[in-house]
Order: structure tokens, then sequence, then C-alpha cells
């Protein structure tokens, strides 16, 4: 059983992109860059702690058996952008949910597997003209691209620290992921759990949606800014 590269082929190879496969299925069940001998510590890990992650578990299944994971590398001879590039598509073609990674891989958040249609959203979007005020929501860390729509609707109304007072003035709500609209929803009544308010909501009429639907509201976020909630009232004629 092969333990380490020596320093002759850790300096040829330099960064590479590895996969885990269970030699009893022939299934992959990890996929991850690496430099040096990082190809091998899973084993040496899963011998020696105790933290039973999805990850572990596989290779400790697997040693009783008998028989060790199988170690292949994809591609070798990266600099470590390419191989978080080779790291990322991979992934994103076997599916996360398949493997047993438990931290999302590189660039996910940017450049993920997509279709057309959200391509076209992220960079054809038209920046958005107000003329009814709106209460913008920032869920960039609830979405994500085959979100259902009662599962955007609960990321978008609950739960906020928010001024309720003046939220109440506002009849329309703006989901937004990415600085991009993703739905408008009219709002029927605020309700108060605790220190936070959530919304009842319907989708709002077609004319308002058709408006505010996939239009760019960057111009009103700064590039690290921590509050998700935006007021945007329309302009003064």
């Amino acid at each position: 059983m092969i333990k380490k590269f020596n320093q002759n082929t850790i300096e040829k190879i330099n960064y590479y992109v590895y996969l885990l496969e269970d030699p009893r299925t022939n299934q992959i069940f990890y996929i991850w860059k690496g430099k040096g001998n990082r190809v091998f510590s899973h084993l040496k890990w899963a011998i020696k702690i105790d933290k039973e992650t999805n990850k572990i578990k596989i290779i400790k299944d697997i040693l009783k058996t008998g028989k060790i994971p199988r170690h292949k590398i994809i591609r070798y001879w990266l600099n470590e952008n390419e191989a978080f590039e080779v790291e990322s598509a991979l992934i994103d073609f076997f599916g996360i949910n398949n493997l047993s990674n438990i931290v999302s891989w590189h660039y996910s958040k940017e450049r993920w597997i997509t279709d057309i249609t959200e391509l076209k959203i992220k960079y054809e979007s038209k920046k958005i003209s107000i003329d009814v005020d709106l209460l913008l929501i920032n869920i960039n860390k609830l979405y994500y691209f085959w979100i259902s729509e009662s599962e955007l609707y609960e990321a978008t109304r609950k739960s906020w620290k928010i001024d309720i007072n003046k939220a109440k003035k506002y009849k329309y709500v703006l989901s937004a992921y990415k600085w991009i609209i993703r739905e408008v929803y009219e709002v029927n009544q605020w309700e108060k759990l605790e220190n936070r308010y959530w919304f009842k909501w319907e989708i709002a009429n077609q004319i308002i949606r058709d408006k505010y639907l996939h239009t760019d509201v960057s111009e009103y976020y700064k590039e690290w800014s921590q509050n998700p909630i935006k007021y945007l009232n329309k302009k003064s004629t």
C-alpha cells in the first residue's frame, strides 16, 4: 500500500485534484484538491481520530472489510487556482449530496453549476427603477439556485430584527440574492416572535412583479454591508 509520495514526486506534480473511491461499490465518495501528501491524509485520520464524519465512517467501514479506499489523482501539475477550478467543477458534476464532503466547495457561491436562465439574470439584469416604496431583504446566506417558491418565501419572511413601525409603511417586500431581486411579495400582516418579526404574504400583482423581478439593486448595498434590510423610497417628482 502506497502511504506517501517522495519529495521528487511532490515537486513534480505540484497541486492536484484527487478522489477517494469505495472498492466495494466502485463509487466515488470524496473529491478535493491537495498538495504534497494530502491525498493520503484521510486514511490516517480515520485510523487515529474518533470524529465520526460521513467520510470517516465510509473509510472505517471499508477498512473493516480488509480493503482500503482507492486513491486516484484526477489532474496534477496545477497551480492553486487551477486546482480550485477542477475541484469545484467535479463536485458540481457529481453533486455535493452524492459525496461525503462536509464543507462547501471553493467558488460554490460564485460559479457553481447553473442554467442559462440564471446566467442571463446575473449578467443582463437592469438597474431597479423605484416608483413605489419598497422594503428590500437580502437573503444571501439562505438562497440557492434550485430553491422552491415556498422555501424562498420562508427564507425571506423570517425572522428579522426590524423597526416594525417603519416596516408597516411598506406594502411590498423584495427578496434579493447577490443584489438581484428573486421575488416580490405584498405584505398582509407582520407577526412578532420574541424580538423578531415575520411577515405574511402573497405574491405581488403581476404589474408590480414584472416591474421589479430580476432587477439589479447593487447600488443600494455597500460591498460588505452587514444589514440585510434596506428601505427603498420612490423618487420625488
